[in-house]
């Protein structure tokens, strides 16, 4: 089964969770009457699933391709219908699925066999959600290769092993690891919506951090490791909410700090990046930066837009010089599952000089960034079409590029 059904809400919005991947380009971030009701009538139900799950361990696996089983799509008082219903509401803004063809792009010369490099090889399901330990040599990933709901792996770089971390039957995704390597923070559907965990980062006994009546996703972990920053849906506002969260001292404080998506701290200082959409409800993302200064929100600023593409997933480079993201052409030409065309580009951090890196010619989505300097992505360029993650060096090549030309300010990008 292809990520598209996992959380990714990624939630692209490019990203929401679609369980298997994170990503959902440019998805709708407000829901439609029909899944909010679908949401609010599966609250209820909450108690009754945290109950079964307890009980006897089983889990509805959901596909987010697929509408509701037809047995169930009248039956609105039947709990496994608003957990499919409150499933397609986020799967909905997975970033994933079969793409029926590809349209010609610009090449990229960083885009070739000497210069990028397959890391994970599964030939079934998915491997998405990558992220890389301080030293860059291991690397965290959520995967569908074993069953069709996902579980975080661990593998070395430049080894063939993998091991599993969790086992549970619900969907675990978006690994973030702390920067000193020994937490992992996730997502997971175990408790009936997205709430995130911690845990060891060898594996062992998960710790709920978050247990919120709507879904919390990708964390992401400050500097010192003391708070978590991630998205939730806020319940009100009917849009995606940055929150910071302490974890160390009260993780009952929660403090929202800005609407949007896909958040990254930065390794260096208190200052995180993320998606946001420029008008509520629409695909069309940018990517923005806020400073957190004793606790007080300043400095709100757009570092990358473009006239024709969703700007989507940024992650720091490990000084917190530049800025990696994804870009998906014309989001609201796109199927609610995957991209047409996505490709991953750098930018430096004061939202000038854009290189591309990606040449075009296949969905490639959710960078991240590793202490080595490489950048790791997930592709399906793979001869199978399967989602696997590759890596690729971003050194600009002699001479410069025209694709790498210097932005005329920091709050426009040209057309990609």
């Amino acid at each position: 089964m292809r990520p598209q059904h996992l959380v990714r809400v990624i939630l692209s919005s490019s990203v929401l969770v679609s369980s298997g991947c994170t990503h959902h380009h440019a998805g709708s971030f407000g829901l439609s009457t029909r899944d909010r009701q679908a949401i609010e009538a599966y609250q209820k139900f909450k108690p009754e699933r945290q109950e079964q799950v307890k009980n006897t361990g089983s889990h509805w696996g959901v596909d987010f391709q697929t509408d509701p089983p037809p047995a169930l799509a009248t039956d609105l008082k039947h709990p496994q219908y608003h957990q499919t219903m409150l499933h397609n509401a986020v799967g909905s803004m997975g970033l994933w699925g079969q793409i029926e063809h590809r349209e010609p792009s610009h090449s990229s010369p960083l885009d070739g066999p000497g210069n990028v490099q397959q890391v994970t090889f599964t030939t079934e399901g998915a491997d998405f959600d990558p992220d890389l330990d301080p030293t860059g040599k291991l690397l965290i990933y959520a995967s569908t290769r074993h069953r069709n709901t996902s579980d975080l792996y661990l593998k070395r770089i430049d080894g063939t092993t993998i091991t599993q971390l969790t086992h549970d039957p619900a969907n675990e995704v978006m690994p973030a690891i702390s920067p000193d390597g020994t937490k992992i923070a996730f997502a997971s559907d175990r408790t009936g919506n997205w709430d995130l965990f911690v845990m060891d980062a060898d594996g062992g006994k998960p710790i709920q951090v978050t247990d919120d009546a709507t879904h919390d996703i990708h964390p992401t972990f400050s500097p010192d490791g003391t708070k978590l920053a991630y998205s939730s849906f806020g319940s009100s506002s009917g849009q995606w909410e940055i929150i910071v969260v302490d974890i160390e001292n009260n993780s009952s404080t929660r403090r929202m700090i800005s609407h949007g998506l896909f958040p990254s701290w930065s390794p260096t200082e208190d200052r995180i990046l993320f998606q946001r959409a420029r008008h509520r409800g629409t695909r069309w993302f940018s990517i923005w930066t806020v400073d957190l200064v004793d606790g007080e929100v300043s400095l709100p600023t757009e570092i990358a837009v473009s006239s024709n593409a969703a700007v989507i997933t940024p992650d720091w480079s490990p000084d917190s010089s530049q800025i990696v993201f994804c870009t998906v052409i014309e989001p609201g030409a796109d199927d609610q599952s995957r991209p047409r065309q996505a490709d991953i580009w750098v930018i430096n951090a004061d939202g000038t000089e854009r290189t591309r890196l990606t040449g075009g010619q296949f969905a490639n989505l959710q960078p991240a960034w590793a202490a080595d300097d490489t950048i790791y992505f997930v592709s399906d360029r793979a001869i199978n079409g399967v989602d696997n993650i590759w890596g690729l060096l971003p050194q600009i090549p002699a001479p410069v590029s025209p694709l790498a030309e210097p932005l005329r300010n920091s709050s426009a990008m040209a057309p990609v």
